[in-house]
Formats: C-alpha cells, sequence, structure tokens
C-alpha cells in the first residue's frame, strides 16, 4: 500500500491542471482554487500553489493543504483512503506489484 502512495503522489499536477485551470496572473504553479474558487477575482491571481518538489499543495485563501489523496477525497466528497487509493490507481493506470 505505500508503494501505491509513492506512485500515485506525482499525479497531483496531472489532477490539478483536470480540476481546475492556472490563474491569470500568478505564477507558473498558481491555479483557481477548486476548492473555495480563489483567483477569479479582480487580481486574478491563484493562492493554491502546488509544490512540485514534495507534491502538495496549499491554498492561501482557504488553507487547504495536503496531496493528491486529500485534494481526491474533497473534490469527490470521499473519506476513507483505501476507497480514494483506488480510485486514484484506476484512474491513472497504476498497478500493485504482487
Amino acid at each position: 500500500m505505500n508503494d501505491d502512495f509513492e506512485k500515485i503522489k506525482p499525479f497531483l499536477t496531472e489532477y490539478v491542471n483536470e480540476i481546475t485551470q492556472k490563474s491569470r496572473n500568478g505564477g507558473k504553479n498558481q491555479y483557481i482554487c477548486p476548492l473555495c474558487g480563489s483567483g477569479t477575482g479582480s487580481h486574478r491571481s491563484g493562492a493554491f500553489t502546488v509544490y512540485h518538489d514534495n507534491n502538495r499543495y496549499f491554498c492561501f485563501a482557504c488553507k487547504a493543504k495536503g496531496d493528491i489523496f486529500n485534494l481526491y477525497g474533497a473534490m469527490n466528497n470521499i473519506s476513507d483512503t483505501g476507497t480514494i487509493i483506488r480510485e486514484l490507481k484506476t484512474k491513472y493506470g497504476i498497478t500493485s506489484a504482487s
């Protein structure tokens, strides 16, 4: 199971690009927050930042933070970690080693 975590974590940026869009005036890792919508105001600078070095995110507006598992769970209203992992493995074609 731990190996599955490590295989799935790098898909955070891909998932973020599927569910939201980059902010117009933000940096290359800044997006409109898919949870609170920050980044659609007059400044158009997204508060939702993806940190590629550790595959984590943080929204400076709503203070949401975590990894792909937290974000996928929040976006799909799933709290069961096992379900989140199974769905992400299917979504990204990840198979476990026997």
